[in-house]
């Protein structure tokens, strides 16, 4: 599991890293769900997060990088409170992010994936399982459509990007 976020935040890295001009540090959005009520909570994956990027940095996978993130937002695992943990990260100015990881559950994770495509900004998700989040064409797509190499690469992909 460690091992795939890390190689999608790679894959960020690399294809989106250029248009933002980033140099060191290099940051993305972690978005956990805090639960409300004894609802689902995420907040348990993010030492594996932090396991994950000491191994990147000890490493020295991205050379010259350091992969980060520089606070931590609370989806609570709704819709609304996941949307508006998304905008907060991305209008926030202060720095550019390449990567979401979140939100936690499907209910608060499908609107981020959904639109988070328009921000050039990719999607991991560590622990929501929607069927809605399964459809492999519509996921490859949304991913690969802001990166015109590898979408005019693409099997299902029938014209203009």
């Amino acid at each position: 599991e460690i091992v795939v976020i890390v190689s999608f935040l790679f894959a960020a890295l690399y294809y989106g890293a250029s248009a933002l001009n980033v140099t060191k540090p290099v940051y993305f959005s972690l978005i956990i769900s805090g639960g409300e009520n004894g609802s689902f909570r995420s907040s348990g994956g993010i030492p594996s997060i932090d396991i994950a990027l000491e191994a990147v940095q000890s490493r020295r996978i991205l050379p010259g990088y350091n992969l980060t993130y520089d606070r931590v937002r609370n989806s609570k695992c709704t819709r609304t409170d996941s949307l508006d943990a998304f905008f907060q990260e991305t209008q926030d100015g202060t720095v550019p992010k390449i990567a979401v990881i979140g939100c936690g559950c499907s209910t608060a994770t499908e609107p981020v994936a959904e639109i988070s495509h328009y921000w050039n900004i990719t999607q991991i998700s560590f622990s929501a399982a929607s069927p809605g989040l399964s459809d492999m064409q519509e996921t490859v797509q949304a991913l690969l459509q802001n990166h015109s190499l590898l979408w005019h690469l693409c099997p299902f992909h029938s014209g203009g990007a």
